[in-house]
């Protein structure tokens, strides 16, 4: 919020991020992440992002181009 740059730790640490991990790790990290969200249904998959984007859009941030 300050302009600052942070590292992934921090941002994970403060909820800006939902995890963060080693360079030489992420790869792993992410296939992991992804395998989780592969399980979820599609239709709960849509509403979330839905949720998101009425969020973003409510705080004045555009979603689409």
């Amino acid at each position: 919020m300050t302009g600052d740059c942070i590292t992934g730790a921090q941002a994970a640490e403060w909820g800006l991020a939902v995890a963060s991990a080693p360079v030489d790790e992420l790869d792993a990290v992410t296939e992991r992440l992804v395998e989780k969200i592969t399980l979820m249904p599609v239709n709960q998959l849509m509403m979330v992002k839905l949720a998101l984007n009425s969020a973003l859009f409510a705080q004045g941030c555009r979603t689409r181009r």
